[in-house]
Order: structure tokens, then C-alpha cells, then sequence
């Protein structure tokens, strides 16, 4: 019988909670930035930027923090 309990949500991890609501607010263009970069709003650069550190930062997660139960027993086999 699998144990449900050795699973552990990524979620529940403070730092992982805290990195998705600072990306999340970063990648809302609200902040008061002017200018261009690179011939393109500085507004729109900053945000995609964000939105490219929130997708590698969803990738960590999944792939170093989220342990999944049937995978651990696969691997122990």
C-alpha cells in the first residue's frame, strides 16, 4: 500500500510560495518604468523577462522539489 503521507506539496515550502507571489507581482506592468530597452518599452521587456524567471523557476520546482510518491517507488524497484 502507498504511503500518501511522503508527499510533500511543493507549495508547502515557504520559499517556493514566496518566489511564485514576487514573480506573479513582478509580471503584472504596473511598476513605474519608462524608457526603451532595445527599442521596445521598458515596461514590456521587464515583464517578459519576469514571465521567462517564472516559467524557469516552474520548471526547478517541478523537477528538483516536487517528489512524487509512485515515482519513488519506481525508482526503488
Amino acid at each position: 500500500m502507498k504511503d500518501q503521507n511522503s508527499f510533500k506539496d511543493p507549495i508547502r515550502k515557504p520559499w517556493v510560495g514566496f518566489g511564485i507571489f514576487i514573480l506573479f507581482l513582478a509580471m503584472v506592468p504596473v511598476w513605474p518604468i519608462t524608457g526603451n530597452w532595445f527599442g521596445i518599452p521598458a515596461w514590456a521587456v521587464f515583464a517578459v523577462s519576469v514571465s521567462i524567471l517564472a516559467s524557469l523557476f516552474t520548471a526547478f520546482v517541478i523537477v528538483r522539489v516536487w517528489r512524487d510518491p509512485d515515482e519513488m517507488e519506481e525508482n526503488n524497484d
